[in-house]
């Protein structure tokens, strides 16, 4: 619990203001929250679903579930390393070197 509040939920925060202000540094944040949220939660996750309880089902399908897929969505965010920009000047076929001539 402590590693979640202390680092996942600043973390959180960061990558929200990241994105709404549309920082640079929001694809490292998003990785790191992904893999310490995943970390944890595939931790939870094999706990509940391994109890077999009817409940630790439905709460694994309500709660943790939607949790462990925004985590997944961050860590291929954060492992996503061209910008839009680079992959925008490549599909339009210019670099900064010069033309792109594909063969």
């Amino acid at each position: 619990m402590w590693a979640e509040l202390l680092l996942q939920w600043p973390l959180c925060m960061a990558n929200f203001y990241g994105i709404v202000k549309k920082r640079s540094w929001v694809k490292k944040t998003c990785l790191i929250y992904g893999i310490s949220a995943v970390t944890s939660l595939s931790a939870i996750l094999s706990e509940l679903i391994g109890s077999g309880k009817k409940g630790s089902l439905k709460l694994v399908g309500i709660f943790y579930v939607p949790f462990m897929v925004v985590a997944v969505i961050c860590i291929l965010n954060g492992l996503n390393l061209k910008s839009s920009s680079a992959v925008n000047r490549t599909i339009s076929g210019s670099t900064e070197e010069g033309p792109v001539h594909l063969i």
